[in-house]
């Protein structure tokens, strides 16, 4: 998997790497598409905006085969 954010400065682009990639293994998921999102996506950052990210994830299929409806979002703090 890799971040996509081409206008990224390098070390942030590597950083989202490392953090998506830890999200992976504490969740048990894989990443399949990483977006970057916010305000400096749309091109209007202010100094003080953090880097936003979106992601679509797969879980393994036993996730999806219970009786009950497990939350599926995975939320972190900034």
């Amino acid at each position: 998997m890799s971040f996509i954010a081409p206008e990224l400065p390098r070390e942030i682009y590597g950083e989202a790497n490392i953090r998506l990639g830890k999200i992976e293994a504490e969740y048990n998921v894989v990443i399949i598409c990483a977006v970057e999102s916010g305000s400096r996506a749309w091109g209007f950052p202010s100094p003080d905006s953090d880097n936003d990210v979106r992601f679509f994830y797969v879980r393994p299929l036993a996730h999806y085969m219970g009786l009950d409806e497990p939350r599926d979002v995975i939320e972190r703090p900034i």
